[in-house]
């Protein structure tokens, strides 16, 4: 793997399998398995064999101890096993996998492989999304975006869905003139402050935990700029998505100048969704636009 390099132990799987990990990183106690169907696979199937591969991979920890601890050295322990997965679109996997965390833990409380943190976690290949950029020779350094555009369509059929969001971005971009008067833009306009928000918010949670750093220093770009929108608002003639325009673009320049080590997708997205958010959350009260 390019991201850890010699840290990693790669496990081969001629000779009696793998043994349920197919990569070591010794000085994280962290292994990996990995996991792709060549068949198609609807929603419910892809989940139950994903299901499928975490019992019987993770089993096999648990029923061979001694091989475990061959293969990733005496005195080591395993507090992370990773399925990497190239999709996984169902929340009960990850319900799965903390649930099936506290089983490995209780059936191996006395091997000496599995650390007492012992958690199992699921993921894509974002999470080499550096290392993969490297490989093909197209990484300059910088963190790239690297959630997928939101579909808002497959969103809005999601249970845990909140439209109430909906219902208080009509009600606030309605204070715009032009937004007001054509319905069509204004259903435009709120499913691209929708997009940015989902997209945008997914990233910011990626770098509060890969860079927490980084993570406070975005917040505190934002700070700096939004302190001052509402006096913008209330003292400007110009329409409020024009202002909000204006503020996202000094965002923006403010972003680039502080947070370099972003590359400038990520931070045109970053800015587009602290504006977002600030539709969304700011207390503000707008009244409907008029024409006098």
């Amino acid at each position: 793997m390019v991201h850890y390099g010699v840290r990693v132990q790669l496990v081969p799987d001629r000779g009696q399998g793998d043994g349920g990990l197919e990569a070591y990183v010794a000085d994280e106690a962290i292994a990996f398995q990995c996991y792709a169907s060549e068949t198609p696979f609807s929603l419910e199937a892809q989940t139950t064999a994903q299901k499928g591969k975490i019992r019987t991979d993770t089993k096999k920890l648990v029923d061979r101890p001694e091989r475990t601890i061959g293969l990733i050295g005496a005195g080591r322990t395993i507090r992370e096993w990773v399925l990497l997965t190239p999709a996984y679109e169902d929340k009960a996997l990850v319900v799965y996998a903390n649930v099936r965390s506290i089983e490995v833990r209780r059936l191996a409380e006395q091997q000496a492989w599995c650390d007492p943190e012992f958690r199992i976690s699921v993921h894509n290949d974002s999470l080499f999304a550096i290392a993969k950029a490297q490989l093909l020779g197209g990484y300059d350094g910088k963190l790239p975006l690297t959630s997928p555009r939101v579909d808002l369509n497959k969103l809005r059929q999601a249970e845990d869905y909140e439209s109430g969001i909906e219902a208080i971005l009509d009600e606030k971009l309605v204070a715009d003139l032009n937004l007001a008067q054509s319905p069509r833009l204004l259903g435009q306009y709120k499913d691209e402050v929708l997009r940015d928000y989902f997209r945008g918010g997914a990233e910011l949670s990626r770098l509060a935990r890969e860079v927490p750093s980084v993570h406070r220093s975005a917040n505190g770009c934002a700070d700096i700029v939004f302190d001052g929108l509402a006096r913008s608002l209330a003292e400007s003639d110009a329409r409020p998505a024009i202002v909000v325009r204006e503020i996202q673009a000094d965002l923006r320049k403010v972003m680039e100048v502080r947070l370099p080590s972003l590359s400038i997708e990520l931070i045109v997205l970053l800015s587009r969704y602290f504006v977002a958010s600030w539709w969304i959350q700011c207390p503000l009260q707008f009244e409907v636009a008029s024409n006098g």
